[in-house]
């Protein structure tokens, strides 16, 4: 398969979490949060089944990983359980500016 380069990423972030973490952080909104959205348990089993159905391959990786790595696009995977919102934030800029010295 041939990539043409003008239309991919230099560089993407993909978020880490299990499906208990993400059912749990929807269960903690309040009622305001979540008010005219689809934030309930039934739609967030089938927002993460059609998620799983297109995302992830037969073993288990995620079919985009697959694809970023196999292209030599650089990823950074942040973990969100075990990162605070301030971490990941850092994190994001670290890695941004970094890539944004290489490329230009």
């Amino acid at each position: 398969m041939v990539i043409d380069t003008r239309k991919v990423p230099e560089f993407v972030i993909q978020f880490q979490a299990s499906d208990e973490f993400l059912n749990t952080r929807v269960k903690n909104l309040t009622e305001e949060d979540i008010l005219e959205t689809h934030y309930t348990e039934e739609g967030m089993k089938r927002r993460l089944a059609v998620y799983k159905k297109d995302n992830v391959s037969e073993g288990g990786n995620s079919v985009l990983s697959t694809f970023f790595d196999e292209n030599k696009i650089e990823i950074l995977k942040v973990q969100c359980e075990t990162m605070s919102n301030e971490n990941i934030f850092d994190a994001i800029k670290i890695f941004v500016e970094r890539v944004l010295k290489s490329i230009f």
